[in-house]
């Protein structure tokens, strides 16, 4: 079982963004039981506030689509709820890594992870994840097989 992370929740569902195809290929994966897949709480929350946010977001979600959308995800993967050792890991990678400011979110994850035996999270923020015992893959990785993330340009090249 791998681990979404919320940059593939919401590319899955922004068809403009370069990561669109992948990720909606890898959800489609999961929802049919081919690729078995699981979210925390914390990426569900995480993945509500990018979309309702109208400083992240071209287009914002509103409070119900926003809201419907983590249901539906909710419903396409289960949902593992941290447990009080989660915690306790995250203490002790935070303290090795001296990690400081929004990188402890990420760390959580990786603690909780850890504590689920999870092994693999899918995600397009690989580094994010270098230096804690999990395994980082993009859903290229995951589809395809690919070690190294695709080349993307957001804007056309001049040539």
């Amino acid at each position: 079982m791998i681990l979404l992370d919320t940059n593939i929740l919401v590319y899955a569902i922004q068809s403009d963004t370069p990561h669109h195809d992948a990720s909606r290929q890898l959800m489609e994966r999961v929802a049919s039981g081919t690729l078995l897949a699981c979210l925390f709480p914390q990426i569900l929350l995480e993945f509500y506030a990018v979309i309702t946010d109208a400083r992240r977001m071209e287009k914002p979600a509103t409070t119900d689509e926003g809201l419907e959308l983590v249901k539906r995800f909710s419903t396409l993967c289960p949902v593992l709820q941290p447990s009080p050792a989660a915690l306790n890991t995250l203490f002790s990678l935070a303290a090795e890594s001296g990690v400081a400011g929004q990188r402890v979110f990420d760390v959580y994850i990786a603690a909780q992870m850890i504590d689920a035996g999870i092994q693999t999270i899918c995600t397009y923020n690989i580094k994010d994840f270098a230096g804690y015992p999990v395994t980082a893959l993009t859903p290229e990785g995951i589809l395809y097989k690919r070690t190294e993330p695709p080349v993307v340009h957001d804007k056309p090249r001049r040539y």
